[in-house]
């Protein structure tokens, strides 16, 4: 009897010592599956974003309006020598004001004047383009400023990241209009990635195809002289059970290798297009900043 209550309080113990050590588990393979699954979902949401997706037109709105307002807030400030430059500035080892060959950095981000602040000049009260990417709280876009005229006499090109639900600005760059290298395009971690992205995936795409068409072809060059040879076996005796299921499995080798050749040659011509339009793209990013002046009135 003694015995007896030994064994049952150690199988009360054991249980009692099981519970956590599962809760522990259980929490570990959840943990591990969460933090799986956002892997997966962030690859997903990257691919999205290299392939050009653009957020929902309320979370473009929401970044151009505020980042709108710092930009006006900025040249304001500038031209009255009000609030300092790192006031509208998400200050950090990231954080660059650029002019021609002069940079500033997060240490003296505040020193120098704005020259296209200059009395007389004026901000234009919208953007001329402007992008946020669908993977990160980050936005770019370009101000044009105008003499008193109406000319453009330079741009601002501002990149912006999300702070406490401001958009500040992390890098700034200013360039005269005779310096005004184009307009800004649709991005996803870092201005001007889409593009090159869409060329080099595309052509590794290609090249991982046309690799595997190779391989097609030769395996379905194979299975189907192995298809004649058990056409002419099965010709000899055409009642012979074997030969029938020997036949019958060379001709799944051909559907199989036929189905992953044309999987593999539709696969190559969508990569080939992508790559034709990334390339043309490309092509025409001349042609681009030339109407994007023509746009601005920047002549020269």
């Amino acid at each position: 009897m003694k015995n007896q209550v030994l064994i049952a309080a150690g199988a009360v113990a054991l249980t009692t010592l099981s519970i956590p050590q599962n809760a522990r588990a259980q929490a570990w393979i959840g943990q591990v599956v969460g933090d799986m699954m956002a892997q997966q979902q962030a690859a997903i949401a990257r691919a999205e974003c290299m392939n050009g997706a653009s957020p929902e037109t309320k979370e473009i709105e929401e970044a151009l309006v505020s980042a709108n307002n710092t930009m006006q807030g900025y040249f304001a400030g500038q031209q009255s020598s009000g609030d300092p430059r790192s006031e509208f500035f998400a200050v950090d080892k990231h954080t660059a004001w650029t002019h021609g060959n002069a940079t500033l950095s997060r240490v003296n981000i505040d020193q120098g004047t704005d020259a296209l602040a200059a009395a007389g000049m004026s901000i234009d009260t919208e953007p001329f383009a402007f992008y946020r990417s669908y993977l990160h709280a980050r936005a770019t876009g370009q101000w044009p400023v105008r003499d008193a005229t109406g000319q453009v006499t330079g741009v601002y090109t501002a990149y912006f990241v999300r702070k406490l639900n401001t958009w500040k600005l992390r890098t700034l760059t200013l360039e005269d209009a005779s310096a005004y290298s184009g307009p800004v395009v649709q991005f996803c971690e870092a201005p001007g990635d889409v593009l090159p992205h869409q060329i080099e995936s595309s052509a590794s795409s290609m090249n991982y195809h046309a690799k595997r068409m190779a391989k097609a072809k030769d395996k379905l060059g194979r299975a189907r002289d192995s298809l004649v040879k058990q056409e002419q076996k099965l010709a000899d005796k055409p009642d012979s059970a074997r030969r029938k299921e020997s036949h019958a499995r060379a001709e799944e080798k051909v559907r199989k290798w036929e189905g992953e050749l044309l999987e593999r040659s539709t696969a190559f011509e969508t990569a080939a297009m992508k790559n034709r339009q990334a390339l043309r793209e490309q092509a025409e990013l001349p042609t681009k900043q030339a109407q994007a002046k023509a746009a601005l009135g920047i002549t020269g």
